[in-house]
């Protein structure tokens, strides 16, 4: 009795491992499409920073999406540029998109109805000769009148024959990237990570995301001030007796007249900064209160040395 007991529990485990999906599924596209919303949007999270800024998300970002039956590892990537980009940090963030490419098992290309989906020649042709599966989803549908829902988009199969035009799929339908549909897309397989696991990254990287998002946004510093930027996390304390978080950052920028406009008229600017900085990592941390305080420094042309490509976490 016992052992038919064991033999029944072994056969529904079997059952069970079969029945489950696991793999990755690489978000890509041209920059500003909302890639970073949509995963946000799938894990019910605000885990990767959006901004209106093309070029806001710099790293490939890991989101867990669990379920009884299926595990999604998404991955958000940066914006695809055309060729290599103007400094060694794009031409880094691009091995990011690449690496994404490999790495994945289902591949997810954010569009909308106005753009082209993948600028870079060399990482469309990835795309049309991979065997893998890749759905393109089309943003930005509320523009023709339907009800934008963000759990929701059109999703289109691509054609795997290269020499068909870009444009053209093979089907065209509307389904949610949580549903039956896509989970079929997935490998079978065991869960990689536990059921509550929702990143690889620290706490450290998103605080220090989100000092980046609050410089993107700000309203004192225009075009291309913020992308000079980079935020390192140089001590996060957790609350003592206080119940306060505390936590020390550096913004670093590449010139002196970089820094002077970061810091403002009497640190008015980096001020305003940290106070919109603090307010999202203080939502982040779910409502724990924070204490946050900035320093700006020089490192000169970060974004072409390997060296502090690699010290901010950009290297290849």
């Amino acid at each position: 009795m016992n052992t038919n007991t064991t033999t029944i529990t072994n056969v529904n485990n079997d059952d069970h491992q079969q029945q489950h999906r696991c793999g990755y599924a690489g978000i890509v596209g041209a920059p500003n499409m909302g890639k970073s919303t949509l995963l946000n949007s799938l894990l019910k999270e605000d885990l990767c920073i959006a901004t209106r800024r093309p070029q806001t998300t710099r790293h490939a970002i890991l989101g867990v999406l669990s379920s009884p039956t299926k595990q999604c590892c998404l991955l958000d990537t940066p914006g695809v540029l055309q060729g290599d980009g103007a400094y060694q940090l794009q031409a880094n963030m691009m091995e990011a998109v690449k690496g994404a490419l490999t790495d994945s098992d289902v591949i997810v290309v954010v569009t909308d109805l106005f753009s082209t989906p993948i600028p870079d020649d060399n990482v469309f042709r990835r795309l049309s000769e991979t065997t893998k599966p890749v759905l393109v989803v089309v943003n930005k549908i509320d523009l023709e009148g339907r009800a934008k829902r963000p759990d929701e988009a059109t999703i289109q199969r691509k054609k795997d024959d290269e020499e068909e035009e870009e444009d053209e799929f093979e089907k065209t339908y509307t389904v949610s990237l949580t549903n039956d549909d896509v989970k079929q897309l997935l490998p079978i397989g065991p869960p990689l990570y536990d059921d509550d696991f929702l990143s690889d990254r620290s706490v450290r990287f998103f605080c220090s995301e989100l000092i980046r998002e609050a410089l993107l946004e700000s309203r004192y510093l225009k075009k291309e001030l913020p992308y000079c930027c980079e935020v390192q996390i140089t001590d996060y304390k957790e609350p003592r007796d206080d119940n306060i978080t505390r936590i020390e950052a550096t913004i670093f920028v590449e010139r002196d007249g970089q820094k002077a406009i970061i810091i403002g008229k009497n640190g008015d600017v980096v001020k305003q900064v940290g106070i919109i900085a603090r307010e999202k990592i203080e939502r982040f941390l779910d409502g724990e209160k924070v204490f946050l305080q900035l320093r700006v420094k020089i490192n000169k042309d970060w974004r072409k040395r390997e060296d502090q490509l690699a010290k901010f976490g950009y290297s290849n």
